[in-house]
């Protein structure tokens, strides 16, 4: 049995945000009643006091049943050997994806919007090409899937604590069977506003 859940309900979930220290110690532009400094929180003043840091950026009170799986998650992540060490497997997982790109996709009219070097680069890769949007939705009947960025980027983001450097392999081989085949030419040149 599932759970139907109307949809004019709000959906709530734990998020983060990074807040660059040039903007400590500036009002944030929404204001809410847990981003005050944390020993005035229950003062509960007429006047904001926003906390000097990027707790200022709370609005509400954590939603609890959003933060119910985080000590699972933390965890889970621990158990994998930290941050840095899936920090290194998504480095390697990413420039491995561009060497087999490299490989298997010289002259299909591929390059990368992404750094190629390891201190510079996010989780992802970031391939450009002209026939972007066609080529995302070849990739997800393939099994693979992908991000589309406007206007002409396929993002592959392989998820470390989960992803092998196998699924990476098949990945960029479907990817390369796409192009080989032009299956991608079967699917519309105009998107949709999901991606």
């Amino acid at each position: 049995m599932f759970l139907q859940i109307p949809q004019r309900r709000p959906r709530c979930a734990v998020g983060g945000l990074y807040l660059n220290r040039r903007h400590f110690d500036r009002a944030p532009g929404l204001a809410g009643w847990w981003g005050v400094k944390p020993d005035r929180r229950f003062a509960l003043v007429a006047r904001h006091e926003p906390a000097p840091d990027a707790t200022a950026l709370h609005i509400g009170t954590p939603h609890i049943l959003s933060l119910a799986p985080l000590p699972g998650s933390l965890e889970i992540i621990a158990e994998a050997g930290g941050v840095g060490r899936l920090r290194a497997k998504s480095l390697a997982q990413t420039a491995f994806l561009m060497e087999q790109v490299d490989a298997g996709l010289a002259g299909f009219g591929f390059s990368f919007a992404n750094p190629r070097e390891d201190a510079e680069r996010g989780g992802h890769v970031a391939l450009v090409h002209p026939e972007a949007w066609r080529i995302c939705q070849a990739l997800k009947a393939a099994g693979v899937v992908p991000d589309f960025r406007p206007p002409d980027i396929i993002r592959l983001a392989p998820a470390p604590l989960y992803t092998r450097f196998a699924d990476c392999a098949g990945a960029v081989a479907r990817l390369i069977e796409i192009m080989r085949t032009g299956a991608f030419e079967k699917y519309p040149a105009q998107r949709t506003l999901v991606t």
